[in-house]
């Protein structure tokens, strides 16, 4: 049975974004479903939800294989723990320690006036108006992040060496401890499209060899 493939948008993007319309374009030979993890809307974002969506779309299907982008890999492979018949993924610029990061990127008068009530404007990559984040998406992604365990699966990774959102080094210390993990990392920055020359057939490689493969029970 050919697997069904979930591909995950990252933060302030859409299922419409390049690289998953470039995903879906270069798997023909697969079901891809681009997921949208606008949830629970727009504004009032919860990984906790993402990961409880992606779960619940791969539930009808055997045999699952996710592939993420960004705060979408990082979904991809939280949620992969909890797919029975996940058999692994792609991750690029997958975005380990997300939450952790949040005080220092905005500094700390910045996550003060967020804390305390005021949105937080975000750019939206597919084009609307600026999302409005609460400060609640931050206190969720701490939590959802604490307690959920990546499970160790085929996955592989990319990361570019210039990321200034995303440091690769969270990657690279994924697979130190990940045994079913490999790390390709590139001359790019953190959206990796000029990448996807290199990202896309690597990655149809290595799905192939993944649908070749059924999970260990």
């Amino acid at each position: 049975m050919t697997p069904y493939l979930l591909y995950l948008h990252g933060f302030a993007s859409s299922p419409s974004s390049r690289k998953g319309i470039a995903f879906e374009a270069a798997l023909r030979g697969y079901s891809v479903e681009r997921l949208d993890l606008r949830l629970p809307d727009r504004n009032r974002l919860r990984l906790s939800a993402m990961v409880a969506h992606v779960v619940e779309r791969a539930q009808p299907h055997e045999r699952v294989i996710v592939v993420g982008s960004s705060l979408g890999g990082l979904t991809a492979a939280l949620a992969a723990g909890q797919i029975e018949g996940c058999l692994g993924g792609v991750l690029m610029a997958p975005a380990f320690g997300f939450s952790a990061r949040w005080p220092e990127r905005l500094g700390p008068e910045a996550f003060g006036r967020w804390k305390g009530g005021e949105a937080l404007s975000v750019e939206d990559h597919a084009g609307g108006p600026n999302l409005q984040v609460d400060h609640g998406f931050y206190l969720d992604a701490v939590e959802t992040e604490a307690r959920a365990q990546v499970a160790d699966l085929p996955w592989l990774v990319f990361h570019g060496r210039s990321d200034d959102v995303v440091p690769v080094s969270g990657s690279e210390a994924f697979v130190k401890r990940a045994s079913q993990a490999t790390l390709t990392t590139l001359d790019d920055g953190h959206a990796l499209t000029d990448s996807l020359p290199v990202i896309l057939p690597q990655s149809s490689t290595f799905i192939d060899r993944l649908a070749a493969t059924r999970r260990p029970t």
